[in-house]
């Protein structure tokens, strides 16, 4: 039953399914999805980044040491992400006019560069194990038997920030239209 659900994930559930059916819709969906980037992109740029992110949840209690270890792995993930994106533009743009066009991704013959690219992906695109494990309260680096100390103080961290950040009057009002985040029937 989902009552037995920690509060927070029983309270996302719920800001899902508006009309409370027990059927997620598309709509319903795309509401709390739009909600949630309204409160993420507080400058309204209709862009949100990693400082965003990590300043939206530091405002609903994270704490600093998990906003470090966030940003850390986020920093870790977007600069993977970036060197990929700009290797595959520079290998598609046979132009060279800084643009990639449909055609120039449909004509797109260089498969050694996909190749390295998986191979530096599977090196280097695991998460940094110590900060993973500190955010998940794994950390082995830890006191004996304090383990478990520590999975309990994550776990409640990051619920509590879930909470906090679920219950920010946004989600009580109509999903924003701005920055083409209208819904189908709008």
């Amino acid at each position: 039953s989902l009552i037995n659900l920690p509060a927070p994930l029983y309270t996302a559930y719920t800001l899902l399914d508006e009309n409370q059916d027990e059927i997620l819709t598309l709509d319903e969906m795309l509401g709390f999805l739009r909600r949630t980037f309204t409160i993420i992109d507080k400058n309204a740029d209709c862009y949100i980044n990693l400082e965003e992110i990590v300043a939206a949840l530091g405002e609903s209690d994270l704490k600093e040491d998990f906003q470090l270890g966030l940003t850390l792995i986020g920093q870790q993930y977007l600069t993977l992400a970036k060197y990929f994106v700009d290797g595959f533009i520079a290998k598609a743009d046979t132009n060279k006019d800084t643009k990639v066009t449909l055609a120039e991704i449909v004509k797109f013959a260089d498969f050694s560069f996909i190749d390295r690219s998986i191979q530096i992906a599977l090196s280097m695109g695991y998460p940094n194990g110590p900060t993973f494990a500190y955010l998940t309260g794994g950390n082995r680096y830890t006191r004996r038997g304090s383990w478990r100390k520590d999975g309990d103080r994550a776990v409640v961290v990051w619920l509590t920030t879930l909470n906090t950040f679920l219950d920010n009057p946004v989600y009580q009002s109509t999903p924003p239209t701005h920055c083409g985040l209208a819904g189908q029937g709008e």
